[in-house]
């Protein structure tokens, strides 16, 4: 271990194996030294974000995870255009000074298949109205020109997740393949563009995926890297089996996560009420941001106490 922390803060990269092997090391003293690794790159810097669906439900993909998924009857409220009232008001909720982008999500397989005035209003809106900078997420780019039209059209950063190892990804979905996910995240860098991309815990990756997803990211250069634990969702073909990992697995996760990725922002998304009491850990053994906020209940209250609980806890 102090082998290996030595390593890291020394700048030096460490290999596939040496990260397997953290996760044989006792939990307390991995977390202890994953969280020296996050202050001395990090020095405090959290990251703040927002997300909310423009467009939800009946996406084309069969991903085994999504209540979005058009391939699943579930039970979700399918909007096809968020309202410019709501939406609205959403930036007014979020416009934290400690927010410092916005994530707009389409449920869409590709980029293509968006409506794309509709998403040049959403962006002016958001341009004109707040300090946010806008993180795009609508799936798959096909060229090099759909990403550069989204930089045109003012977006700073493309949010593309991998989600898990390029092995294991044919068990979550058949409708698109791994690489074109990377070659996303190229499109999109070549354009000037900041990538978002992570992947989800516990769907029945083994270890070696998650090293092997944690690799990935390193590769493509990644800076903002999200952190979600599978929230089963009824009558999708993952949601019937349960989370696939432990909770003391996750923050060990997260902590390998740390010694791979030194320097990227690792920020917690979706699931963290299966963390429970232990939720403080995560963020000691390596998280330092939050996606924030919630669309449906448009709480103020419920952003700042995300903030304040995060600072806490780093």
């Amino acid at each position: 271990m102090e082998k290996l922390l030595a390593k890291v803060l020394n700048k030096e990269e460490i290999s596939k194996q040496e990260a397997l092997s953290l996760f044989e090391k006792d939990l307390p003293s991995l977390i202890r030294a994953s969280n020296i690794v996050k202050k001395h790159f990090k020095k405090g810097k959290l990251h703040f974000c927002c997300a909310v669906g423009l467009k939800i439900g009946n996406c084309s993909q069969n991903c085994g995870f999504c209540a979005q998924s058009g391939f699943y009857e579930t039970n979700i409220l399918k909007k096809e255009f968020l309202e410019k009232d709501l939406f609205l008001k959403f930036l007014k909720v979020n416009s934290n000074e400690n927010i410092s982008s916005i994530g707009l999500n389409t449920s869409t397989g590709y980029y293509c298949e968006t409506n794309k005035e509709y998403l040049k209003k959403m962006y002016s809106y958001v341009l004109k109205t707040s300090h946010l900078k806008i993180c795009a997420a609508h799936g798959i780019l096909k060229n090099q020109e759909e990403a550069k039209e989204l930089k045109r059209m003012g977006v700073f950063k493309y949010e593309h997740n991998l989600q898990t190892s390029a092995n294991f990804f044919k068990n979550i979905c058949t409708t698109h393949k791994f690489s074109e996910k990377v070659s996303t995240i190229k499109y999109a860098k070549k354009a000037g563009l900041l990538c978002c991309s992570g992947g989800i815990l516990g769907m029945g990756e083994t270890k070696e995926d998650l090293i092997d997803l944690a690799f990935t990211l390193k590769k493509l250069g990644i800076s903002s890297i999200p952190l979600n634990i599978l929230t089963p969702v009824k009558k999708t073909p993952l949601g019937e089996l349960g989370v696939k990992i432990s909770q003391e697995d996750v923050l060990k996760a997260i902590a390998v996560f740390r010694f791979v990725l030194p320097s990227s922002n690792l920020i917690l998304g979706a699931g963290r009420s299966f963390l429970k009491e232990k939720l403080r850990l995560a963020f000691f053994a390596g998280l330092n941001g939050m996606v924030v906020g919630n669309l449906l209940t448009f709480k103020g209250d419920e952003v700042l106490k995300d903030i304040e609980m995060v600072r806490g806890f780093c």
